[in-house]
């Protein structure tokens, strides 16, 4: 890894207490996972171009190209994927005009857990995508998947945390042999 690869990593989660209240408002007992995902950007060798690569325990199940400004798709293995990620792309525009989207990049990321498995592969996207680009990871949560925002607690956690939306997250101490 050179000196111009930025690496980014958000943990799992797990959310024991609150279920759907949580979108509610409704506290919530939450658990960062020991598993997670990585992020690694390099400089893109073309410029205005990002290439996304996306690895899971199965392999590869995710890759696509856009085509900076805009960020239209040139190729993608998934559309609804790629729709997505271009959405992100697009809010994080919205939310931090000054980001240098411009130049191009590679990406890579790494799950350390099937992607059906619901612990968090999107949570743990925008919080590396968050960290990247100095966006507010609850914001553009909210933003782009309108969820309640307990997964983006637990991915910069190192601990369990109450949390309920818009309020202070609480660090649990749980003395239990999980």
């Amino acid at each position: 890894m050179d000196e111009a690869t930025l690496k980014y990593y958000a943990h799992g989660k797990l959310l024991l207490t609150g279920e759907y209240l949580v979108l509610k408002g409704a506290k919530a007992l939450a658990l960062p996972l020991k598993l997670g995902q990585s992020m690694m950007i390099t400089p893109g060798n073309q410029k205005n171009i990002i290439i996304w690569d996306a690895a899971s325990p199965g392999g590869s199940w995710f890759s696509c190209e856009f085509q900076l400004p805009g960020f239209k798709i040139i190729h993608s293995t998934n559309s609804e994927k790629a729709e997505l990620l271009k959405k992100n792309f697009k809010t994080i525009q919205q939310l931090n005009p000054e980001f240098p989207f411009q130049k191009g990049f590679s990406i890579q990321t790494n799950l350390e857990f099937d992607p059906q498995w619901g612990f968090g592969s999107s949570s743990t996207l925008v919080a590396n995508l968050a960290s990247w680009t100095n966006v507010n990871p609850y914001r553009l949560n909210e933003l782009v998947f309108k969820g309640s925002g307990y997964d983006i607690s637990c991915a910069n956690a190192n601990n369990p945390v109450f949390y309920r939306k818009n309020e202070k997250l609480i660090p649990v101490n749980l003395d239990y042999p999980f």
